[in-house]
């Protein structure tokens, strides 16, 4: 259970990361039928870009649809502006590499807790790791934000023998 957990974590941190990488060549090759794909290839491949430009720190907190029309080939209007959907490259564009670093050394930290005290914590923590390199919603959703903090800190609790 230890090892399956902590592969899928940094499977799916690898890949998510590794994907603005590939977001151009993948783009190229999904026809234009599949908007949403082409969509979410573009937000990643703005995302890389913002991310090339400044590794360290970001672009900031919250600058993400700020930055996005001087980054991409979407236009400034209000219904095409959103996050990129993979909240780690959402942290790593907006708070660069110091941030991302915080950001998954708190989320393994958790797991390791987790997996040595609350065994029933390390499935949320998987879901949250796995639906989140699919979407931006725990980070930026009130209820799913509520519901990280939750998890986060039911798993750093002292658990009383």
């Amino acid at each position: 259970m230890r090892w399956s957990s902590y592969g899928i974590f940094w499977l799916v941190i690898v890949a998510s990361l590794l994907l603005p990488i590939f977001s151009k060549p993948l783009m190229a090759k999904i026809e234009s039928g599949n908007e949403t794909i082409l969509k979410r290839l573009s937000l990643t491949h703005a995302a890389g870009r913002m991310i090339s430009e400044r590794p360290f720190l970001g672009e900031g907190a919250g600058n993400f649809i700020v930055e996005l029309p001087k980054k991409s080939n979407y236009p400034a209007s209000a219904w095409w502006l959103q996050p990129v959907h993979n909240i780690f490259l959402l942290t790593f564009s907006e708070a660069g590499i110091v941030g991302l670093l915080i950001f998954i050394f708190i989320l393994f930290s958790a797991l390791g807790k987790s997996l040595n005290t609350s065994i029933n914590l390390v499935f949320p923590l998987l879901f949250i790791v796995l639906t989140g390199s699919l979407d931006h919603y725990w980070l930026t959703l009130q209820q799913n934000q509520l519901m990280l903090g939750l998890v986060l800190g039911l798993s750093f609790r002292r658990v009383r023998a």
